[in-house]
């Protein structure tokens, strides 16, 4: 692959590194790859994944402009064209979304554009302490976000910050992105903090995770007693599953006094 490479950890950890020098910017190779890998995982029982840049100062700076002016030389290719395009990027983002695993999305470095929607399609965004950029800027560029950045920021952190950041194509520092809820947690290392943090999920039975990250996902726009069903659906499932068993019982062995550490982690 030219864009995209992978390592594998023995816990089952995916960690897929991006990286085009000297833009960081992504193409639609660089989708293609990861729509293959994306199709891949979906039937090997990886435990998780970590998406991140090569720590050169940018995860995916943004998607190439040569490529998005490229696309709209001529009308008539745009209208045909277009839509598929954006479906297509839309179709990916979604199976990355609903991934039966953990994706955590390490911002080591400038993430704009095209680069902040995947990371907005992923579970977590862990950014990193430095020099870097994260938003979304395309209106500065005379166009505006099409693969989702726009419906997930609004979902995200609200939808009067997610318009204004949107209309005026700010794009803001690490710092500034924690605060306005954009990334998850801000690290001295957003990879290693993302592998941290999978691992502490891996820890936990694999069906109350995966559980849990489906029903939080379903419930979240949908009306209360609707995401209540959601929830006790999710917990009686896990309930059936042999590992629930296994875990209380070890849980109970133990002394009550050690088990307010044992929830400590």
């Amino acid at each position: 692959m030219d864009f995209w490479s992978l390592n594998t950890d023995g816990s089952g950890i995916v960690t897929a590194t991006f990286s085009n020098s000297p833009s960081g910017y992504c193409t639609d190779a660089a989708v293609s790859e990861l729509e293959a890998l994306t199709l891949a995982w979906s039937g090997d029982q990886i435990a998780g994944l970590i998406l991140s840049g090569r720590g050169n100062g940018s995860f995916i700076t943004h998607f190439s402009p040569d490529e998005i002016r490229a696309g709209i030389e001529g009308t008539d290719v745009l209208a045909m064209l277009g839509p598929a395009r954006n479906d297509r990027v839309n179709r990916l983002f979604n199976l990355i979304s609903a991934a039966p695993y953990p994706v955590v999305c390490a911002l080591n470095g400038d993430t704009m554009g095209f680069g902040y929607e995947l990371a907005l399609a992923c579970d977590i965004r862990i950014g990193e302490k430095g020099e870097f950029l994260y938003g979304l800027p395309e209106t500065r560029l005379g166009i505006v976000p099409g693969s989702g950045g726009m419906q997930r920021l609004s979902r995200l952190i609200g939808y009067d910050r997610a318009l204004s950041l949107v209309l005026s194509g700010s794009v803001v520092a690490p710092q500034r992105a924690l605060e306005l809820g954009m990334i998850t947690e801000l690290a001295d290392n957003a990879l290693e903090r993302s592998r941290a943090l999978i691992g502490e999920m891996l820890r936990n039975n694999r069906l109350a995770v995966v559980s849990a990250k489906r029903a939080m996902q379903a419930g979240r726009e949908a009306p209360l007693g609707v995401a209540l069903d959601l929830d006790s659906g999710a917990s009686l499932r896990v309930k059936f599953g042999s590992k629930a068993v296994t875990v209380l019982d070890s849980y109970l062995r133990l002394p009550l006094s050690e088990r307010r550490t044992f929830l400590a982690g």
